[in-house]
Order: structure tokens, then C-alpha cells, then sequence
């Protein structure tokens, strides 16, 4: 068992993880039987605090509000999320670094909006070191690093700072582990199956299309997905051109790297089998591969508004809801299983707290049961 102090500080997987401790925290302050309640709440609440900022600050890059609102629905119900990242509080930095994302692009019109954005980077970047993958922004966005707006040096200064903190703890301890081996060759056959083709049909159609027809459906996404980014990219003003380039290659980035850590052997599709584990990975790319879509039916009239809207609730609505994870074990059994053990004579316990792992065990010392 570690304090609290300790625990904020030590590393998961190499980094820090200070926000998923933050949020895990209360649940030692009441009944164990309360624990997985007050976590799955306290990340619905962060993820739904961070949406409302993604609504303010999409402002700088889209005109109208039914396309801010499309975004805020992909953050939250996009199928990535609503199968591994929803109530699960480990996973902050996934939605933290969507977030980023717009508060590097964003134009805060008050204090309140620059003291927002300063709090997601900084947030972040204490709760996963890939927002270093991010500050490129700050060069490429419109207007470059020196735009003049409020939070021009706060915003960049709370990255780094974020940042800095992440690089001593990752200098002390041991790196994150692959989990298979990893082929830049089957980046783009993965980027194709999980994420261009559920971007355009959601996770559920394209899993039918996938097993009905096998690899040429995912080319066929991806040829379409990256011929409406070139569209998007070469059409209407030049910000918005900008916008949507940069969203193009957040995603890629924000997919390849990941990846080249965890290793890619694990993901390859293979015909005849829908999606394995691994959705946290294409959250964000899928989120920003929207973004160049959106700006092109970013308009206030026209049929392409409204073909996006329902696109989008095909996107959103078409989750197949279920991974490893959520197939238990379940936590009141856990805690019965435990005090069983406790009774006969146990000090503590370290029962499993997720499905087919034999390392995601959680110590319960017995006089907390």
C-alpha cells in the first residue's frame, strides 16, 4: 500500500499519471463496496468537464455551432470511447490529449477561457508525456507561437512545465513495455480498419462491411477518408485549410506513435474477425480525422450540414460496446471472494481487478474490508 504523496508519484508504465490518482483517490475515503462507483463517476465527470471546454474552444475553428456540438458528440460517444475509455479513470490522458488538441488551437476570448486551456495542457501533459506530440501546434496553428491572444506565453508555459515534471520521473524509472512486436508496415492496414473506415460508418457497420467483404472495404475507406482531408485542405480560407491539415496529422501522429510503443503485431487485422482490444489507441486519431469533414460541412446551409449530422450519429450510436474489460470481474463478487479469504485467516488480498490479466490486481488489506 502507498500514501497518498506516493502514489501521485509514482510511475505507471514509465510516466506519471497524476490525474487518474487524483480521481482515484476519494474512493479511500469511503466503504471499499463504494470504490468502483465513485471512480466510474468521477471520470464521467472529468470526461463531461472536458467536453464543455472542447464546446468553447472548437469556437476558434468552426463557425457554427451544429458542427461544435458534432465534435463534443464524437468526444464522448465515439466508439473508441464508449468502449474503453468511459468511466474508466486510468484512461484521463486519452480524452486529455483530444482536448489539448483544441486548447492549442483555441483563441481564449477571457481569462477564464485561457485559464481552461492552461489547466487541460497542464493537466495532460502531468498524466501522459506524448503531449509532446502536440506542441508543434503552437508553431503551425494560424498566426504561429507569437499570435497575439490571452494565455499566449501561460498556455505554452503549462505544457512544458507538465512536461518537465513527466521527463525527471520518466528518467527514474523504466520505460513503458512493448506489448507485441512493432512494423511500420501495418500502420496504414490497422489506420484503415480502426479508424478510417469506423470514422465513416461507426464501429458496428463497418464491423459487418469488414466481415463481408474483408480488405477491400478498408481500402475503400481509406482512399475516401483521405480524399474528403485533400478537399478539405485545398478549399475555403486559408485558416481553415490550416485547421484541417493540422488535424490530419494530429491523427496520424497521435496513432503512429502510440503505437510504435505498444507494438503493432496485436492489432493487424485479420479477415473474418472483428476488432480486437486496443480502442483507446484510435480515440483521438479518429476524433481529429473528423475534424477536416466537419470543417468542410462547417456551413449554414446546404444538404452537406446535415449529411455530417447524420453521419455523425451513425459514428456515435454504432459502438459494439464491448471489450475484455467489460466482462468483469465483478466488483461486489471481488470484495466477497475477498472477505472469504480475510475470514480464513488472510492479512490481505490481491484479488484480479480486470478480466484475462494476471497484473491488474489491486491490494485490500483486510481491516479495510
Amino acid at each position: 500500500m502507498h500514501s497518498f504523496p506516493d502514489a501521485l508519484t509514482t510511475t505507471s508504465a514509465g510516466y506519471l499519471h497524476i490525474v487518474p490518482r487524483l480521481l482515484v483517490e476519494p474512493a479511500t475515503w469511503f466503504p471499499l463496496d463504494a470504490a468502483a462507483a465513485i471512480i466510474a463517476v468521477g471520470a464521467a465527470v472529468t470526461a463531461s468537464l472536458l467536453a464543455a471546454y472542447v464546446w468553447v474552444a472548437t469556437r476558434s475553428v468552426f463557425d457554427t455551432q451544429r458542427a461544435r456540438a458534432l465534435v463534443v458528440a464524437l468526444f464522448l460517444l465515439a466508439p473508441p470511447a464508449a468502449i474503453e475509455l468511459a468511466g474508466a479513470a486510468e484512461n484521463f490522458h486519452w480524452y486529455g490529449l483530444a482536448a489539448s488538441f483544441w486548447a492549442l488551437l483555441h483563441r481564449p476570448a477571457t481569462r477564464r477561457e485561457a485559464v481552461a486551456a492552461t489547466a487541460v495542457v497542464a493537466l495532460t501533459a502531468l498524466s501522459d508525456p506524448m503531449l509532446a506530440l502536440l506542441l508543434p501546434l503552437l508553431v503551425l496553428r494560424p498566426g504561429g507561437l507569437l499570435r497575439a491572444q490571452l494565455g499566449a506565453r501561460l498556455i505554452p508555459a503549462a505544457a512544458v512545465a507538465g512536461l518537465a515534471v513527466q521527463a525527471v520521473a520518466i528518467l527514474g524509472a523504466s520505460g513503458p513495455e512493448g506489448q507485441s512486436s512493432f512494423s511500420p508496415l501495418d500502420l496504414p492496414a490497422i489506420y484503415s480498419q480502426r479508424v478510417a473506415g469506423p470514422a465513416l460508418l461507426g464501429d458496428w457497420w463497418f464491423g459487418r462491411l469488414w466481415l463481408a467483404v474483408g480488405w477491400p472495404a478498408a481500402w475503400i475507406a481509406l482512399a475516401l477518408l483521405s480524399a474528403l482531408v485533400v478537399r478539405a485542405a485545398t478549399s475555403g480560407a486559408a485558416e481553415r485549410r490550416r485547421h484541417a491539415m493540422l488535424a490530419a496529422a494530429g491523427s496520424l501522429v497521435l496513432f503512429s506513435v502510440p503505437l510504435a510503443i505498444r507494438g503493432t503485431a496485436g492489432m493487424v487485422p485479420e479477415t473474418g474477425a472483428l476488432f480486437a482490444g486496443g480502442a483507446r489507441y484510435t480515440y483521438a486519431p479518429l476524433l481529429l480525422a473528423w475534424v477536416p469533414l466537419l470543417l468542410l460541412a462547417d456551413r449554414r446551409a446546404g444538404s452537406g450540414r446535415h449529411l455530417a449530422t447524420l453521419f455523425v450519429v451513425v459514428v456515435a450510436t454504432s459502438s459494439m460496446g464491448i471489450t475484455d474489460r467489460g466482462l468483469g470481474p465483478d466488483w461486489a463478487d471481488t470484495l466477497a471472494q475477498a472477505r472469504r479469504a480475510c475470514a480464513a485467516g488472510a492479512v490481505s488480498v490481491r484479488p484480479r481487478v480486470a478480466p484475462l490479466s494476471r497484473t491488474w490486481r489491486v491490494t485490500l488489506p483486510c481491516n479495510r474490508l
